[in-house]
C-alpha cells in the first residue's frame, strides 16, 4: 500500500481507534473474565469440586431446597447445572427486589448461595460485554464495534505489511532501542500485527452474535422458537422433564432446562452431545409438561449452515480450540487495551508536536 491510499488508511485506522477504543477495550477485558466465569463463581462462593464418586441428589429435592431459600420469588424459570462445580443453579422470576438465583450442592443439598443474579459479578460483566449497559441499543452498538474491530485489524495489518527484504525488521523490532515514542510505535505495530487474525475472528463472530436475525437470513436458516399456545397443567416433575428429553437423545447430557411460561407451554431442554463444539451444547428438545411428549427441535451435531451458527460462541471465546486456544484468545483480548494506550499516547504526542510553538 503506497501513496494516497496509505495516507487514507492511516487516517481511517487512527480515527476508528480513537472513536471505539475505550468501549472496545472494556468489551474485550470483560470478555476475558466471562470466559472464566465458572472459576470466578467458585472463587466467590464456596462451591464443591466435581466428584464422580458422589451421587447426585434428585433434581426435585434440590428445587425444594432452592424454593425454601427464595420464598418471595415468583415462578421457576430456568435450571442450569454448573460444570466447574457439583451444583445446580435455579433462576426464579423476581416479584420483589432481592434474591432470584439460588445454587444448591448436588450431593448433600447444601445451600451454596442465594443472591440477586442480575447484580452479581458475572451478570454485570456479561451486561458490559454484550450491551455496554445500554439496554436495547447496546447489542447493535456492540455489533457495530465488532465490525469496526475487523476493519481496524485488516487496515492495520495492511499498513504493517513489510516490503520485500524488511520482514526480519518487522517481525523482530528493537523495542528497547531509540526514543520512547519510537519504542511505543514499534510495540503498537507488533501487537496489532501479531493479534490481527484472532481479532478479526473475534470481531466477526461477535458481530454475528449481535445481529442474529441478519445471520439467519444470510445463511437461510430458520430461527428456532418453541410452539406458542395456552399453558397446560404440569404433570411431570423436573426430573421427568429432563428424562423425557434424554430419551430422545440418550447419548447427550443435560445442560439447561427452560421451564414453560404462560405464553410458551413447552419446556425447552438443552443438551450437549458428543461431537458438539459448544461448551453447553446446542441440541434442543421440546417437552410437553402435561403429557411427557418430547421431540427434537435442533440437533447440535448436524453439519451445514446451522453449524456455522453453532460455532459462533466457541469460536468467539476460543473454546473451539481447546484450553490452549481459550488461553491464547484471553491474551489476545488484552491487545485492544494495549493498542488503545499506545495509540492514544502517540496521537496525543503527534498533536502536541503539531501545535505552533509559543512566541
Amino acid at each position: 500500500m503506497r501513496g494516497r491510499a496509505r495516507h487514507v488508511a492511516r487516517i481511517a485506522h487512527r480515527w476508528l481507534g480513537l472513536v471505539v477504543g475505550v468501549p472496545l477495550a472494556l468489551i474485550a477485558l470483560s470478555g476475558v473474565a466471562i470466559s472464566y466465569w465458572h472459576e470466578i463463581d467458585r472463587a466467590t462462593f464456596d462451591y464443591p469440586a466435581p466428584d464422580s464418586r458422589v451421587s447426585t441428589r434428585p433434581l426435585d429435592d434440590q428445587y425444594r431446597i432452592a424454593r425454601s431459600a427464595c420464598t418471595n420469588c415468583g415462578r421457576l424459570m430456568e435450571i442450569t447445572p454448573t460444570q466447574a462445580a457439583a451444583a445446580t443453579a435455579f433462576y426464579f422470576e423476581r416479584e420483589t427486589p432481592g434474591v432470584n438465583t439460588v445454587v444448591v450442592a448436588n450431593a448433600d443439598g447444601r445451600l451454596l448461595s442465594a443472591r440477586n443474579g442480575d447484580r452479581d459479578v458475572v451478570a454485570l460483566l456479561y451486561q458490559l460485554h454484550s450491551a455496554l449497559f445500554l439496554s436495547r441499543i447496546g447489542q447493535p452498538v456492540v455489533g457495530a464495534i465488532g465490525l469496526a474491530l475487523v476493519a481496524m485489524a485488516i487496515v492495520g495489518l495492511s499498513l504493517w505489511w513489510p516490503r520485500r527484504g524488511h520482514w526480519r525488521r518487522s517481525l523482530l523490532p528493537r523495542l528497547l532501542a531509540g526514543p520512547r515514542t519510537r519504542q511505543l510505535y514499534e510495540l503498537h505495530r507488533l501487537v496489532g500485527a501479531s493479534c490481527s487474525i484472532v481479532l478479526v475472528l473475534v470481531g466477526l463472530s461477535g458481530a454475528a452474535m449481535a445481529f442474529p436475525s441478519v445471520m439467519h437470513r444470510l445463511l437461510g436458516v430458520a430461527e428456532v422458537s418453541a410452539p406458542s399456545g395456552e399453558k397446560k397443567p404440569d404433570t411431570l416433575s423436573l426430573s421427568g422433564l429432563v428424562a423425557s428429553a434424554t430419551t430422545v437423545v440418550p447419548e447427550c447430557h443435560f445442560t439447561d432446562l427452560l421451564l414453560p411460561s404462560p405464553n410458551a407451554p413447552m419446556a425447552v431442554v438443552t443438551l450437549k452431545c458428543p461431537g458438539e463444539w459448544s461448551r453447553y451444547g446446542n441440541t434442543l428438545v421440546w417437552v410437553d409438561p402435561s403429557t411427557g411428549g418430547a421431540r427434537l427441535a435442533v440437533d447440535g451435531r448436524e453439519h451445514g449452515r446451522r453449524w456455522l451458527l453453532n460455532i459462533l460462541v466457541p469460536l468467539h471465546s476460543g473454546y473451539a480450540l481447546g484450553a490452549v486456544g481459550q488461553l491464547v484468545f484471553a491474551f489476545v483480548a488484552l491487545a485492544p487495551a494495549i493498542l488503545l494506550a499506545t495509540g492514544g499516547f502517540l496521537f496525543a504526542r503527534r498533536r502536541k508536536m503539531q501545535q505552533p510553538a509559543e512566541a
